[in-house]
């Protein structure tokens, strides 16, 4: 009987967890419904913010400017990773941080001094663990991160890039495509353009091309305008982090349940057999006994 006292232990134990699964997968599923809403939207809107990326080249390709054209080495590298502030969603924490790894590990190989805005309780976690350099560590939740943070992070970060202080930024995150799909990105926001691609597309120009005026002038345009660009992609990358981290985890919390259920199939089949087998002994015994006093 200690076996089937034992099983009923766990087949309990797992209908708890199962209503708790069941309760985070009813939760995420509804946040992932509010923000599937809001992605058309921010489609469109990511669109725009490219097209206004690539008019900032088109415009700005002949000034010289750190926030346009990479240096002849990178000797500084900033990354923004975005991931959860908790677990139990699949694979969103662990692609990003193993990506973000990959990158460091690869940075660190060719001499690139690397530091780090972890955005999300997980990556801040991780690099604390690994002791890797951190400028900014905030929380996802939009309790902690609002608008003027964001701000406040992009606008530091343009003006370390101005002063020469960081060579290049990437944002690490993952962008969501479905419900079941989610890739981890690596996007490069500074420079906007390459050096080599740079040079390639002066060596074909014609000589007969003049240089096209901006108003005002870029030295007045382009820090406002990059402190715009980098906080509008940290804000997309942040929303698609959300919808990409409520559909891992109601794909999770699903699987879990399921995986749940039949462990209790299988254990109340173990426990049945247990008790069959107790009462096949007891009857034996009985009988056995019987016999013994008739003879």
């Amino acid at each position: 009987m200690a076996i089937a006292r034992d099983l009923s232990y766990k087949i309990t134990s797992l209908s708890n967890m199962q209503k708790v699964m069941s309760a985070m997968n009813m939760i995420a599923s509804t946040k992932l419904r509010k923000l599937l809403m809001r992605q058309p939207v921010l489609k469109q809107f990511s669109t725009l913010v490219d097209s206004i990326g690539d008019d900032l080249i088109s415009g700005l390709r002949s000034f010289e400017s750190p926030l346009i054209h990479a240096p002849d080495k990178i000797r500084n590298s900033h990354i923004i990773v975005i991931t959860a502030d908790k677990g139990l969603c699949g694979s969103h924490n662990s692609s990003v941080l193993r990506a973000l790894t990959k990158t460091w590990q690869e940075e660190n190989q060719q001499g690139v001094a690397v530091d780090l805005t972890c955005i999300g309780a997980r990556a801040r976690n991780l690099c604390r663990r690994r002791d890797f350099k951190v400028c900014h560590g905030i929380d996802s939740n939009e309790q902690h991160i609002s608008d003027t943070v964001l701000r406040e992070i992009a606008f530091e970060i343009v003006e370390r890039v101005k002063r020469g202080e960081v060579d290049k930024v990437v944002i690490i995150y993952n962008h969501f495509v479905s419900t079941l799909v989610q890739k981890t990105q690596q996007l490069q926001i500074f420079p906007l353009i390459q050096e080599k691609e740079f040079n390639k597309e002066q060596s074909g120009r014609s000589s007969q091309e003049t240089e096209a005026e901006t108003e005002p002038r870029p030295e007045d345009f382009i820090l406002p305008a990059a402190n715009l660009y980098l906080y509008y992609k940290l804000k997309i990358a942040l929303t698609d982090s959300y919808l990409s981290e409520h559909a891992a985890r109601m794909t999770a919390m699903e699987k879990a349940k399921t995986n749940a259920e039949d462990l209790i199939n299988r254990y109340v089949k173990i426990r049945n057999r247990a008790r069959q087998d107790t009462i096949t002994s007891e009857l034996i015994e009985i009988v056995a006994g019987t016999e013994a006093l008739n003879n």
